[in-house]
């Protein structure tokens, strides 16, 4: 969503985290409960990305945002088969539901690596090689080049 103001930035982490902690309790929506913490940590969250979604719409008409600039902006200017276009509240729910996706998966996957790297030493010997190789190729401050990346 290309979002450089380190208050916004904080404030939709800090929703966002109460959010991860009570999607997945148990649904009860009462005051007190993690799943009622979640639920209007959602709406904050909605509430501040419908206010986003509208200043990257006022941008992108002004022509100082790209339509391909980010998901978000992909999103504002793509229509349907039919021509219609995704309203902010729909758009804002896609980007939650990516955001909780993204989160998760990620967070699960590197678990798993870490899990069997842990359970095959074998493994984790090979993969802990290469990465010394790869380092080694590079100069100091060089970064990770696509190639580089392949070889892992």
């Amino acid at each position: 969503m290309s979002l450089e103001d380190p208050e916004q930035i904080e404030k939709l982490a800090s929703q966002f985290n109460i959010f991860l902690k009570g999607i997945i309790a148990i649904p009860l929506n009462f005051p007190g409960t993690r799943f009622y913490d979640a639920m209007r940590a959602a709406n904050a969250i909605r509430k501040q990305l419908v206010m986003i979604a509208k200043q990257r719409r006022v941008a992108l008409e002004q022509r100082t945002a790209s339509p391909s600039q980010d998901l978000l902006s992909y999103l504002l200017v793509s229509a349907d088969e039919n021509g219609r276009f995704l309203t902010e509240m729909e758009i804002t729910n896609n980007i939650l539901t990516l955001l909780f996706a993204g989160h998760d998966t990620s967070s699960v996957t590197i678990a798993l690596l870490i899990k069997y790297l842990g359970e095959m030493p074998q493994i984790y010997e090979a993969v802990l090689r290469e990465q010394i190789d790869i380092a080694k190729s590079k100069e100091e401050g060089e970064l990770l080049q696509w190639e580089d990346i392949q070889k892992m």
